[in-house]
């Protein structure tokens, strides 16, 4: 059996011949994120935190080239006819960046110390992990040196290498790790490098979102014109696991969250709403009451000692429930792969079980799947979903229902988390005049009359009704 803390075999290739036998286009996404480019270390290392579990580079974190791509995943040829297939088919591809660090067998860490910082403190203690005290300094891990972002060769060399991979591969972008770890001055330079040696060569934008485990406001400093167009939204991930995988609190506190996050960010940023992500349990591993561990157990040693498996089909729903909320609300919504079939799994490298496709994928799994893929295509047919503004009908416990409105286009989203269905009746003007209306999902009709409209939504699930003309 293969080690869960090892390479299993995916690579370009396999993402190629999945755009071209049209599963990317029939999910209804328009990028595709891929991990780290750079090579990795051939060979595992030992985790400083307990138990000191042994890891290899699997995940592409380790930097070890600045222009050498990871063997695993193919070579330079490889990667080019990727992206280039990409684009042929209407897909934009950003590629994992990580800025923060080295590798210690990488040559910039053997070849320019004084790049770097140092790992001990002035107190004698190590500088590891220390995520808040030491923010800009601490290392992940011994043999993960630090840059020093004081030390302007440094910087250099890293904006100049990241310009050279975005124009040697075409690339339309980068998810940026540990944003919160490198100083807002980096950023600034960064981003106005990028737009001279990359983005006026070419004429068109590079899209930069963040990775920021903070609140709102830390979030946002790292956001705008001259920095990050957007940032992963972990408080709004927080508040739909809260409250639809595990059921804690009310709909009405996912409303909160979504006003918190609107108010916060704003139209001018490109936020991105989520449900999964590698450095959380899987989505599925909460709905099914696998995690949180009732004793306290880190989320990585359940996925060593217990890796979760859904024991209750019924609760899929609440996953189709969670992706029809990121679909309906503004922003750049990401699907960790695997999350549009509902996998499940702990904390990493659980979190990164091979993907499944064809009859690997189980019954239940192909119904998550199948209307993930009709909220896609709503999503967009619908530009009110991606732009449009956002009025609030009714906020409770079991229900949320909001009217998504941009020009012409207007669509009204209800989420019924309760277990029964739920009879609803709303006043609808003046966004949405006397007529016939259908709800998206199911295709069942619906009637505005004196700016009425009644409903019955099923239960654990959503509704987007349009206008009957509108389909």
């Amino acid at each position: 059996m293969r080690a869960p803390a090892n390479y299993h075999g995916g690579d370009w290739r396999g993402i190629e011949e999945k755009i071209n036998d049209g599963y990317f286009k029939k999910l209804g996404v328009n990028t595709v994120w891929i991990a780290p480019l750079n090579k990795n270390p051939q060979v595992p290392y030992q985790e400083y935190p307990e138990p000191h579990r042994w890891y290899t580079g699997y995940h592409g974190y380790w930097p070890i080239s600045p222009t050498e791509v990871e063997p695993h995943f193919g070579d330079a040829r490889a990667l080019k006819s990727l992206i280039k297939t990409a684009h042929d088919n209407g897909l934009k591809v950003i590629a994992d960046l990580a800025l923060h660090h080295v590798h210690a067998e990488h040559p910039w860490w053997k070849e320019h110390r004084d790049w770097f910082g140092t790992l001990e403190l002035p107190d004698g203690t190590k500088n590891l992990r220390r995520w808040d005290d030491y923010q800009f300094t601490t290392w992940f891990e011994p043999y993960m040196p630090t840059f020093n972002f004081a030390n302007a060769a440094a910087v250099t060399a890293l904006i100049d290498n990241s310009a050279w991979w975005a124009n040697e591969y075409d690339l339309d972008g980068f998810r940026l790790d540990a944003v919160k770890h490198i100083p807002s001055d980096f950023w600034w330079k960064f981003r106005s490098a990028l737009r001279q040696k990359v983005e006026a060569k070419r004429g068109r934008p590079l899209y930069l979102v963040g990775e920021t485990f903070k609140d709102r406001a830390g979030i946002d400093s790292f956001v705008g014109p001259n920095m990050l167009d957007g940032q992963f939204d972990f408080p709004l991930y927080d508040s739909i696991k809260d409250c639809l995988a595990e059921n804690k609190g009310g709909l009405d506190q996912l409303e909160a969250a979504l006003d918190a996050s609107e108010s916060a960010f704003g139209k001018e940023s490109l936020m991105s709403p989520l449900i999964g992500n590698h450095d959380k349990g899987r989505f599925m591993a909460y709905a099914d009451g696998d995690l949180p561990d009732p004793n306290g157990t880190k989320e990585e040693e359940i996925g060593w000692a217990r890796p979760p498996t859904v024991d209750e089909a019924a609760n899929y729903a609440k996953i189709e429930l969670a992706q029809a909320v990121i679909l309906a609300v503004d922003g750049v919504p990401m699907i960790y792969y695997g999350d549009e079939l509902g996998m499940t799994g702990a904390g990493d490298p659980d979190n990164r079980r091979d993907m499944r496709f064809g009859d690997d994928v189980s019954v239940p799994e192909r119904g998550v799947l199948e209307n993930f893929e009709k909220l896609t295509q709503i999503r967009n047919r619908h530009p009110a979903l991606r732009y449009g503004s956002r009025r609030t009908l009714r906020a409770e416990k079991e229900v949320l229902a909001f009217i998504r409105v941009q020009f012409g286009d207007r669509v009204l989203c209800v989420f019924n988390r309760a277990n029964q269905p739920a009879n609803l009746e709303f006043m609808v003007g003046p966004e949405l005049i006397d007529g016939s209306y259908t709800e998206e999902l199911s295709a069942a009709a619906i009637t505005v009359e004196n700016g009425r409209m009644k409903a019955t939504i099923a239960p654990r699930s959503a509704a987007f009704i349009v206008r009957a003309s509108a389909r």
